[in-house]
């Protein structure tokens, strides 16, 4: 007779291995190629330096449309 354990699979030890295992995994095949590059590489990133770069680079797309939209004719 076998352990409780033995019909589990064993967990990963690390996020990239579960995030790969993940049935829908945030890496879309619909989202752009620049986009799922981006998170690919977010991967081997620093969590807290990736997170950094993807809030400067949010204020900073921002911006770009806020100066490319026309302003309110109120």
């Amino acid at each position: 007779m076998s352990g409780p354990n033995t019909k589990f699979h064993k967990t990963p030890a690390n996020f990239e291995e579960r995030f790969e295992m993940a049935p829908n995994n945030e890496i879309e095949a619909t989202q752009s190629h620049w986009l799922r590059q981006a998170k690919a590489d977010l991967l081997q990133r620093d969590p807290v330096d990736a997170v950094n770069d993807a809030e400067a680079l949010v204020v900073f797309a921002q911006k770009r449309l806020a100066a490319l939209l026309p302003e309110d004719s109120n």
